[in-house]
């Protein structure tokens, strides 16, 4: 058994790596691209399953997991990476495009379809649950359809607690931001952030963060 899936990792980095290089001679345009964003434990999990059972489509997972895709590592770009609604950077707009047009794609990425199912699929859709600082700015440079999922922050905050994967807040409940570019985001809350003491504290100040930029398009 074991065997069977180091041989099938082995097979679809292969795989992923033919793709890599027949898109970027032959860029992907044609094909509809869903982008669909949540916090974690926001439920994009949930509509992903329910998005990936419509016939002849593929969900691709976390694209911006942290050295995922080599395009966006050459940028430095963090977890919850900053991209001001108004900004010029056009190394992060073509790392966009390459992951648009398939020129960059990762194994990780597929965990539910196989490389044939990808290859049959019409449509794309790529989970989200660490973009909203760059969703503005995103949404209007590309047309893709958006799905936003807002789930209210008590339960998001209270799934994360019961859910591994959260163990940095639980043992350091102070708020640490990542050096990236266009960190001063950040400085309307460094004073709040400053008197976190908690962990509840601490992820709900987060989902605040995230979602800032959004509720002001409400």
């Amino acid at each position: 058994m074991i065997a069977q899936k180091y041989v099938k990792s082995v097979l679809d980095l292969s795989l992923f790596s033919v793709a890599n290089f027949y898109h970027g001679q032959f860029p992907l345009k044609s094909k509809k691209q869903i982008l669909l964003f949540s916090s974690p434990r926001g439920g994009s999990t949930w509509m992903a399953n329910i998005l990936n059972a419509i016939p002849n489509s593929c969900v691709l997972y976390e694209p911006f997991t942290k050295d995922r895709l080599k395009p966006f590592s050459k940028l430095n770009f963090v977890w919850n990476q900053v991209i001001p609604e108004d900004a010029t950077w056009e190394e992060a707009k073509q790392a966009f495009n390459a992951l648009f047009e398939h020129r960059c794609l990762n194994s990780k990425m597929f965990t539910k379809k196989t490389f044939g199912d990808y290859l049959s699929a019409n449509s794309f859709i790529y989970k989200i649950v660490n973009g909203h600082l760059f969703l503005p700015w995103l949404a209007q440079t590309w047309d893709h359809k958006i799905i936003l999922l807002v789930r209210h922050p008590a339960s998001v905050v209270a799934s994360q607690l019961k859910t591994p994967g959260w163990e940095s807040a639980k043992q350091n409940p102070s708020y640490r931001i990542e050096p990236q570019k266009y960190s001063e985001f950040y400085d309307p809350f460094l004073k709040i952030l400053k008197e976190i003491k908690s962990t509840e504290a601490h992820l709900a100040a987060k989902w605040v963060m995230m979602n800032h930029p959004l509720i002001k398009h409400t």
